[in-house]
């Protein structure tokens, strides 16, 4: 594959230049989130089958596409945990938010 060695050197250079790297690592982020959302819902399926956890069905219709690309399954325990990691994640991202820019900002205005 030596005539993909200009193309591999090439192409992150490319990709450094186009994308600035606070970007990047917020994409990094979302991208984990994601990721964080899927292996939740996935585990507590697992859980469930295994029978370490009860299995609690609601009645919702869920698309079966749903549980194979994202884990989402119609059970009170997978959709429960699969809220409380997202918020967990987005309001870990919000206090550090508060905590190093909207605060200094506040007391900045306040003196």
């Amino acid at each position: 594959m030596v005539f993909l060695q200009p193309l591999q050197e090439f192409l992150p250079s490319l990709l450094i230049k186009s994308f600035r790297t606070k970007k990047m690592l917020i994409l990094t982020g979302v991208m984990l989130t994601a990721v964080l959302f899927v292996m939740v819902g996935e585990t507590v399926q697992e859980m469930q089958l295994a029978e370490w956890i009860p299995t609690t069905k609601i009645d919702v219709d869920i698309s079966a596409w749903l549980g194979v690309w994202f884990s989402v399954f119609p059970t009170i325990e997978t959709l429960a945990l699969q809220a409380f990691a997202m918020v967990f994640v987005i309001g870990s991202y919000l206090y550090l938010q508060f905590v190093r820019i909207w605060k200094p900002r506040m007391l900045e205005n306040l003196n």
